[in-house]
């Protein structure tokens, strides 16, 4: 079975931009869509080699399962990206793949920050 990356992004126009920004750095690419309250129905594929996380904030309702899925696929997630305050309890589990700064308006213009090719009219999505 053929290697893939996945892309996991929440299914507003913030997480849209920020996964298609992702999607045009990488190939052989797979989105999921989703929120943050359904992260823990998501099945990775075992020929999923790396997986980038964009604008999912951590479950306020149920911080575990936001952190049990950072812990369950740490060795696969390249990138965790998000923009809203909590996010930086996934420091310990994931690092330097997290990317977080709640002062950001987007997760594109986080992304954009981060050495990412970010159209202007995107930044503010």
């Amino acid at each position: 079975m053929e290697k893939k990356n996945l892309i996991v992004c929440h299914g507003d126009g913030d997480g849209l931009i920020s996964a298609a920004i992702i999607a045009k750095s990488i190939s052989k690419t797979e989105i999921i869509i989703t929120q943050p309250f359904l992260l823990d129905k998501i099945t990775v594929d075992t020929n999923v080699e790396k997986i980038f996380i964009v604008d999912i904030a951590v479950n306020n309702k149920n911080v575990a399962m936001t952190t049990d899925f950072a812990k369950k696929h740490e060795g696969k997630i390249a990138l965790w990206a998000d923009h809203h305050a909590g996010a930086e309890i996934l420091s310990e589990i994931l690092g330097k793949k997290l990317i977080f700064n709640a002062n950001e308006p987007s997760c594109p213009s986080l992304l954009a920050k981060n050495g990412f090719i970010v159209s202007d009219e995107w930044l503010n999505a």
